[in-house]
């Protein structure tokens, strides 16, 4: 990791907008995205396509201004939460293409939309990293040792192995057809001249390193280069090579080699191509790096592609940069790396805040990062100390004491690990170092409160319970066998309490929860629950039902008797009783480490982990919904209060400091209530929600003779916290009917709720002949009629002149009331005046119909 500038100047977004394809979380920071990128392909100066970790593929078709993107490309982790890495690609045109990566190789024909998996590795996460194309026919892919070479003379739609039979990894294939040259491991090079039937032995090209790419400018020329700063020339086929490694940086890595005329570029620095216009005699530099207001940040850059003497280069973090002649952009929103451990959204504004670890180990100033537009643009909040010490009471002596001068700095160069605000003003962070801040400001500026708390103190959660009561729990472990401080005058005083523990390393503590002034649960280093019953002066250990021997990295309590936790290897935890009991709830892994959860209430929350999982769940844990942000591990989560419609977003930081957005699915549709209402033999449904969240809409369906079948549909509202109601209504015959409705959400998940009570229309008391509807038709209508008495009924239709023309009815039938559909299509009817009759006992009636056609 590389920094332009220790000047952080005013950051700006670059004039950029983000289609949001196929990601189910926004990338807030870093922007467009964050994930690592490995390929790039510039089909011209606005066509550009790239793929990275995590089965990232993005592309844009106007230079950079906007992209689209798709998370799901290549093979699913064995796990099955998320995708492997995509390491090169080759496009035949932009709708066709070939992948390689983690796992197997991948085929598009709609320009990155929709990819098969044309082959898959013995091992579901052996790489393959290098794909090369002799012509549309014929390719080569390269990958680990148990991969090997593999070849396709179809344009890849079927792979098979080569005559390669090295133990070794193939990193990358230069083919004319039937010279086939090969870079691979310990510095070596292995050829075929009879297109990849048979290889020689090993050649040595003079160094030990991974030779990670190979590209020849013609069959007779070519370089490879690989680890630290290794480059090699060839000028007879890859018979024999030569260093010419002079001018380059030991400390490089190349990735990517390109011959653009005579000239060679490679791939690896943070900062420029490098470029040899002499066979790498002497090397250049080409700057790939925007003004340091638009790009403070840059890292490793891992593939450059050309066109028309103009480049694109991505590399770590999503960076991507493109040099248009002199013109250099720098597409990638990024003010800083490290690890982000806490977040915390305002409710009543656009302010994000998020904490986490200082860019450089002992740097300053940008372990704070705040937003004031929802994560459009960030910048950097400022940690000063305050002239008054805070007090450290010792409960051994309980003598007030001020610790050196020395402890705290005006900046902090602490690791923060914790936030918790009060309010939209006042809140308070906590890190390593025994750091604890304070903001009044809304976070724009923090204050140190405390300067005498121990140095080994590591804070990893602080909470309070209101302006004064507050606990700030710490990882380090104790000698004191004590780690938790606590505070009755808003961080003017703390009082170290002990937690009984079996070790000095197992007091050191993940997470706290404050319910009242008295109950308070805090997640130990053993790992188990502890809970204290008077504020925090003495603590009582908790076991789990499932004696887990891991790690607890949260707990969340919603009253004194609920509560939730979770830690590693996808353990999930529930409390009814006060941690008396805490029952494991299955949650279908234990390959996940679940770092953090959010509940808004005891049946709805969200608990999230490594390589960026995350699950959520409005049952309490009963049944699970999972899915990813499509991006690394996630450390901190913030979902807000059910109150408003941004109840429904969480805001998720993590590895690389990531910062996600997302609508988190955990307010679903709520039917608050559903009735019905019977008006002779018509009947209405009525239904409201209390909340809906994705609501495509209702399918209504009846049961008929066992079989359930739908009978209409109602829209829903989408996403709401508002009450909505809605109706339907139809006209039934005498009996007794079941309704139940079908909600939808726009992904196609569903969930029933049915009418509590059975629906019953009674017999009428009178015959009656209704009035057909619509009328005039065109060409069915509907006629409704009641019997009161069993009987032989007769419904015939005839035309103006009194012949009869169609039966509606002929026969024996029940009393009760009955609906029948007319076509005068079926019948043979034209345009005109018709008249239908009913005769069923001494009941007679007549009533008019019009067909107009």
């Amino acid at each position: 990791m590389k920094k332009i500038s220790l000047l952080f100047l005013a950051f700006f977004l670059l004039s950029s907008t983000y289609a949001q394809d196929m990601q189910l979380a926004k990338w807030l920071h870093q922007k467009p995205q964050g994930n690592t990128l490995r390929a790039v392909d510039m089909f011209d100066n606005n066509n550009i396509y790239a793929f990275g970790t995590f089965g990232t593929f993005m592309k844009t078709s106007d230079g950079g201004l906007t992209w689209k993107f798709n998370h799901q490309v290549g093979k699913k982790s064995a796990t099955g939460y998320y995708y492997y890495t995509i390491y090169d690609a080759h496009w035949f045109d932009m709708n066709t293409g070939i992948a390689v990566g983690e796992g197997g190789i991948y085929r598009t024909t709609n320009a990155g939309a929709t990819w098969d998996s044309v082959y898959n590795t013995t091992s579901a996460g052996a790489s393959i990293y290098q794909v090369y194309f002799v012509d549309n026919n014929i390719g080569f892919a390269a990958g680990v040792s148990s991969v090997k070479l593999l070849k396709t003379t179809d344009g890849g739609l079927t792979w098979a192995a080569t005559g390669f039979s090295a133990a070794v990894s193939c990193y990358d294939i230069y083919s004319d057809g039937n010279l086939v040259v090969v870079s691979a491991s310990s510095g070596n090079i292995y050829r075929s001249t009879d297109g990849g039937t048979t290889f020689g032995s090993a050649i040595s090209t003079g160094t030990s390193v991974s030779l990670y790419k190979i590209t020849f400018k013609n069959p007779l020329v070519g370089v490879v280069a690989g680890g630290s700063g290794s480059a090699r020339l060839t000028t007879d086929g890859g018979l024999t090579w030569n260093s010419i490694n002079l001018g380059l940086p030991s400390t490089d890595t190349f990735y990517d080699i390109d011959f653009i005329n005579d000239d060679i570029y490679l791939t690896g620095d943070s900062y420029a191509l490098f470029r040899s216009i002499n066979n790498g005699t002497s090397w250049d530099t080409v700057s790939f790096l925007a003004p340091v207001a638009q790009q403070p940040w840059t890292s490793a850059h891992y593939a450059t592609d050309f066109y028309n003497g103009n480049f694109v280069s991505v590399g770590a973090f999503g960076i991507i940069n493109k040099r248009i002649g002199e013109i250099i952009t720098h597409h990638t929103y990024f003010i800083k790396p490290g690890q982000l451990n806490d977040v915390w959204k305002d409710p009543n504004s656009n302010k994000i805040i998020a904490v986490g670890a200082p860019a450089i180990t002992g740097s300053v100033f940008d372990q704070i990062m705040i937003s004031t537009d929802n994560g459009v643009t960030w910048s950097f909040a400022t940690t000063t100390k305050v002239g008054n010490k805070a007090i450290y009471v010792d409960p051994v002596e309980d003598i007030p004491e001020v610790k050196g001068e020395d402890i705290k700095t005006p900046n902090s160069y602490s690791t923060f690990k914790t936030i918790c605000m009060l309010n939209s003003n006042v809140g308070f962070i906590g890190g390593s170092r025994g750091a604890i801040y304070k903001t009044t400001n809304g976070g724009s500026t923090w204050d140190s409160l405390i300067t005498s708390i121990p140095n080994i103190a590591d804070i990893y959660k602080i909470d309070f319970l209101n302006d004064n009561f507050g606990m700030a729990f710490s990882n380090a472990a104790d000698t004191t066998n004590g780690t938790v401080f606590r505070t009755t005058d808003g961080g003017v005083t703390w009082t170290l309490h002990k937690i009984p523990t079996t070790s000095t390393s197992n007091s050191r503590l993940y997470s706290g929860d404050i319910v009242d002034q008295n109950y308070a649960w805090t997640t130990t280093y053993q790992p188990r629950p502890v809970k204290t019953t008077d504020g925090g002066l003495t603590w009582t250990v908790q076991t789990t039902s499932d004696g887990y021997g891991g790690f607890l990295y949260d707990i969340q309590m919603f009253d004194t008797l609920n509560g939730v936790m979770c830690g590693g290897s996808g353990r999930f935890y529930k409390t009814t009783d006060g941690g008396a009991l805490w029952q494991v709830i299955p949650t279908g892994t234990t390959s996940i480490t679940f770092n953090a959860l959010s509940f808004i209430d005891v049946n709805k929350g969200m608990v999230v982990g490594s390589n960026g999982v995350i699950f959520q769940t409005s049952d309490g844990g009963t049944t699970w919904d999972i899915s990813t942000t499509g991006g690394p591990s996630i450390y901190g989560l913030y979902l807000s209060a059910p109150s408003t419609i941004d109840s429904v977003t969480a805001y998720l930081v993590g590895l690389n400091t990531s910062i996600f957005s997302m609508k988190s699915g955990i307010v679903p549709v709520e039917l608050a209530s559903f009735t019905s209402s019977v008006n002779g033999n018509t009947v209405t449904l009525n239904w409201s929600t209390a909340t809906e969240t994705n609501n495509f809409g209702f399918d209504v369906e009846r049961k008929v003779n066992g079989t359930w079948n739908k009978i209409g549909f109602v829209n829903g509202s989408g996403t709401t916290t508002e009450r909505k109601s809605y109706s339907f209504t139809e006209t039934l015959n005498s009996g007794k009917y079941n309704y139940r409705l079908k909600q939808i959400d726009h992904d196609g998940s569903y969930k029933y709720y049915n009418l509590p009570e059975v629906i019953e229309i009674g017999l009428p008391v009178q015959y009656k002949l209704s009035q057909n509807y619509p009328n005039p038709f065109n060409p069915s209508t509907i006629i409704n009629y009641s019997l009161p008495s069993s009987g032989n009924v007769s419904i015939k239709v005839y035309n103006i002149i009194g012949k009869e023309v169609a039966t509606i009815v002929n026969g024996y039938q029940e009393a009760g009331n009955y609906i029948r559909q007319f076509n005068a299509s079926e019948n043979g009817l034209s345009s005109g005046v018709y008249f239908y009759t009913i005769k069923s006992g001494s009941f007679t009636d007549t009533k008019k119909m019009v067909i107009l056609k």
